[in-house]
């Protein structure tokens, strides 16, 4: 695993012409035994990127996940090919100058640049965001079931962030006084880039017999199936605490499908350089 591969570097690409091919082939041609070389060295700088990103402090998850297209943030797939290019170029071309081109250098440069910015705050994984989105948004319910009458809650903080709670409407059924967390009222603490979240139903009935899913990237996949419903408060992850509030008996209160979505997005991410943010990676739902 890592945040590049063999393909942005393959043929024409936005980085070194070739470079595959060149620097891992065998007359232009990059074949399977250059192709593990090249997989085993991309590799190496995916650690060294994650062990400078850990270093930092400024990320609580590593290595950082894909986002819900599937992909990496650009900024890190940058990193891990420039990173790459001055390892390999100047591993070829050290012993030939005295002083190394600054054609040679650019790659270093532009890598060290990159860790600067990412280490300092300057860049950031989604768009700009104003303070005011900051934390976990209430959720909106897209039920399915004609028959559907219970209620889904979440610990939002509100929007705008920083909205007093708690707030006995919406976290009636927790009682803190007996469970003693804290970390419940702390918001939203993961790091990495705005997720979007989706509670779903995916066994029908009320309280204690409906189960659901729940996901961190729109519903792409899910990081859990079949958990039972609950009306005590439940924590997913990072902080994120969810309950159903309905009746045990009767009718069938949640149906199959039902789902809320929710968005979250990271406390940490530094404004002061938003403006001066060298990537800004649009569209991360």
């Amino acid at each position: 695993m890592a945040y590049a591969s063999i393909s942005d570097l393959f043929g024409a690409n936005r980085y070194f012409e070739s470079f595959a091919e060149n620097f891992y082939g065998t007359n232009g041609t990059l074949d399977a035994s250059g192709s593990t070389t090249m997989i085993a060295d991309i590799n190496m700088i995916y650690y060294e990127i994650n062990d400078t990103l850990r270093a930092s402090g400024r990320f609580t998850s590593l290595p950082l996940e894909r986002d819900e297209n599937g992909e990496f943030p650009q900024a890190l797939v940058d990193w891990n090919c420039y990173q790459l290019i001055n390892v390999k170029m100047m591993s070829r071309y050290q012993s030939e100058f005295e002083q190394i081109p600054p054609s040679i250098q650019w790659y270093g440069s532009m890598a060290m640049k990159i860790e600067d910015r990412v280490v300092n705050g300057g860049i950031f994984f989604e768009e700009v965001i104003g303070v005011g989105q900051l934390g976990i948004a209430k959720p909106e319910n897209t039920a399915v079931g004609t028959d559907t009458r219970g209620t889904f809650h979440n610990n939002y903080r509100g929007y705008p962030f920083g909205d007093s709670y708690p707030d006995p409407g919406r976290l009636s059924a927790f009682d803190f006084g007996r469970s003693g967390n804290e970390a419940f009222y702390e918001g939203y603490t993961g790091q990495d880039f705005p997720r979007t979240w989706v509670v779903e139903i995916d066994g029908a009935g009320g309280i204690g017999t409906a189960t659901y899913k729940w996901s961190r990237n729109g519903a792409k996949d899910f990081d859990a199936t079949g958990q039972v419903s609950d009306e005590e408060w439940n924590h997913l992850r990072d902080n994120v605490w969810i309950r159903f509030e309905g009746d045990s008996v009767g009718s069938n209160y949640f149906s199959t499908g039902d789902r809320w979505i929710f968005r979250c997005v990271p406390q940490e991410i530094n404004h002061s350089v938003a403006e001066d943010a060298a990537y800004i990676v649009q569209g991360l739902r």
